[in-house]
């Protein structure tokens, strides 16, 4: 039997655009309220999508469009491009190095994230 789309399926390619637009809602409001710049709330959307990226990856081995469509944001010209360095190797799986900081190591009990760009330093 062939995999029928769901109600509502939109193709892979619009995803990111999507998303990207949900987030730009966010992003005056943040910045106005809190302060926070424009290269952290980027650097924080491109964590995020290694992140989900990760976890798929665990549940769907052959996630080859995912990590196509990831890439494709991350790299230079992306819409997350210049936010830090994506690295997909076979067997080890996705990672991020940020180019900002996240600010988690601000908050009380906070400590450095897992894409740190501070544990490089």
């Amino acid at each position: 039997m062939a995999a029928r789309a769901r109600r509502g399926a939109r193709p892979a390619a619009d995803l990111g655009a999507a998303v990207l637009a949900h987030l730009e809602v966010l992003d005056a409001p943040l910045r106005e309220r809190y302060g926070v710049s424009p290269q952290v709330l980027r650097g924080n959307t491109a964590s995020g999508l290694v992140g989900a990226l990760r976890v798929l990856l665990g549940r769907v081995p052959d996630g080859g469009p995912a990590t196509a469509l990831a890439a494709g944001l991350l790299a230079e010209g992306g819409a997350l491009g210049g936010t830090g360095a994506f690295v997909h190797e076979e067997g080890l799986g996705v990672a991020f190095v940020r180019r900002s900081c996240c600010l988690y190591y601000r908050t009380q009990g906070g400590g450095l994230c897992g894409d740190c760009v501070l544990r490089t330093r």
